[in-house]
Order: C-alpha cells, then sequence, then structure tokens
C-alpha cells in the first residue's frame, strides 16, 4: 500500500501545535484560574516540546535555514539561530 508524500510543513505542524495547545491551557489555567503548575503538567508540557523540537530537527531541511518553516515563535529564534550558525 502506498501512501501519499507528506511535506516537512505536514510533518512539523502537529508536533508544533500539541505544544502550542498545551501551552496555551497551562497559560490560562495559571493567569485566568489562579491554578499552580504541578509537577506532572511541568512534565508534560517537556515532552510536548521535545516533540515539537525533535520533528523540527527530523522533518525540515537543513538547506533552508532563513525560511522559518514549521518553527513557532516560542523558540523559532533561539533553536533557529543555532542550527544557521553550525550549518553554514
Amino acid at each position: 500500500m502506498d501512501y501519499p508524500a507528506l511535506s516537512a510543513a505536514g510533518l512539523i505542524l502537529p508536533g508544533c501545535l500539541l505544544f502550542m495547545i498545551y501551552g496555551v491551557s497551562v497559560a490560562v489555567r495559571t493567569t485566568q484560574l489562579g491554578q499552580k503548575i504541578s509537577i506532572f503538567e511541568t512534565g508534560q508540557a517537556m515532552v510536548a516540546f521535545l516533540l515539537a523540537a525533535s520533528s523540527v530537527l527530523y522533518f525540515e531541511p537543513p538547506a533552508q535555514c532563513g525560511s522559518g518553516l514549521g518553527l513557532p515563535a516560542v523558540f523559532g529564534g533561539m533553536l533557529r539561530g543555532e542550527l544557521c550558525s553550525v550549518e553554514q
């Protein structure tokens, strides 16, 4: 069975959306509802971030350092600056 080809954005987007959704939900609960962030929520946020970062590192083409494809604004500048300086 052949599967359709997916673009880099199609592979990167789910991990980044997971991190964004989870980060926004924790921020809303903390600021609007006044709840504290638990250790479990901290661990889940770290796992979501690692999934997003690994999907960017694995699936983004290294030749497009200046494009910013699939990088969310939360960690895009930090991750992008380090990768481009190493590869050039």
